[in-house]
């Protein structure tokens, strides 16, 4: 166990997924001054000079994450932070312990265009910056394959020194609020930020990915923020299927081996209560190791009935599992 946190199948230590321009260069910063550099492990891209010399032998040149994992656990990092999908860690991190921030897809795009104008002296123009598919659905392709609530914790970058409160809270990071990367200085920037105005309707179009990944986020985030306030446990869940003769999900609370039970309703009526204790199928780096936390309940509904599910020992209602694919 880290901090709360279970290991993978062989590591140990955080993963920051750090989505530009999401607040994410604060919250490094921030566990550069809590953790000191030397515990801190860096992947931003092969050719930068932030990368740690580990990523770069054992992941860029010799494809080897097993022999990285060990590595990294030998070097006693705490935490493994860059901008990188979420799949390129995934074997040998679990998705539990993945933590990330999600921003408005609109705000972060304008972020990230100014940065490239400020910073970078780009002179393109923004309508070329948005049509490229490297920037499409930027935030959800570096989620992408993974249940987004099987993530150890995505955070709301507009809601970010709450979200240190909700860290805190769940695994007992303490991590201080710094702000990095965020300029004042508006007299760099040759762009009027409301002529960018008449492309967003073509940009939220182009991204409709991006919008739904941010509004579940939202709204888990908010979840979350009501249970922690109510002093309640937190629960990893989901609902995956929900065909004629069988409602099928999984759940498990973070820090408690307890299987949450579930409730289900169909048209706002109780009709069966169920425990997650069926082994779950499937990539085992989803989900935590005991890896029995799923439930099927045998309730009869029809195709237009309102079935929900709660978990019975903190009301958390589930979702529908939200597994974002890159194909566009």
């Amino acid at each position: 166990m880290v901090n709360g946190l279970t290991s993978g199948q062989f590591m140990s230590g955080f993963v920051f997924l750090h989505i530009p321009k999401t607040a994410g260069t604060s919250f490094r910063t921030s566990l550069e001054v809590e953790f000191g550099r030397r515990r801190i492990c860096y992947d931003y891209s092969r050719d930068s000079r932030v990368t740690s010399r580990i990523v770069k032998k054992y992941h860029y040149d010799q494809r080897d994450e097993c022999l990285f994992g060990i590595k990294f656990n030998k070097k006693k990092y705490s935490w493994l932070v860059g901008h990188f999908e979420i799949f390129r860690y995934i074997s040998i991190f679990k998705a539990c312990m993945f933590l990330t921030f999600i921003r408005n897809p609109w705000d972060r795009m304008v972020s990230e265009y100014e940065h490239f104008v400020r910073d970078n002296g780009y002179k393109g123009s923004f309508i070329d910056v948005i049509g490229r598919s490297d920037f499409i659905n930027r935030q959800s392709v570096m989620l992408a394959n993974v249940p987004l609530q099987a993530i150890g914790f995505v955070g709301i970058t507009e809601l970010y020194e709450s979200e240190l409160m909700s860290l805190e809270r769940i695994y007992g990071l303490r991590i201080p609020v710094t702000r990095e990367n965020v300029s004042t200085d508006k007299s760099r920037v040759s762009f009027n930020r409301h002529d960018l105005d008449r492309h967003k309707a073509e940009f939220i179009e182009l991204n409709k990915k991006d919008y739904v990944l941010y509004d579940l986020a939202t709204l888990l985030s908010r979840q979350r923020s009501e249970l922690l306030a109510g002093g309640k446990d937190v629960a990893h869940c989901a609902i995956s299927s929900c065909a004629s003769g069988a409602i099928e999900g999984w759940a498990w609370f973070e820090n408690d081996n307890t299987p949450p039970r579930v409730k289900v309703y169909i048209n706002n009526v109780h009709v069966d209560t169920v425990e997650s204790d069926v082994h779950m199928p499937g990539p085992s780096v989803f989900f935590p190791e005991r890896r029995v936390i799923g439930f099927v309940s045998k309730a009869v509904f029809n195709e237009d009935d309102n079935v929900e599910c709660f978990i019975e020992q903190n009301g958390q209602k589930l979702t529908r599992e939200y597994l974002i694919n890159n194909e566009y």
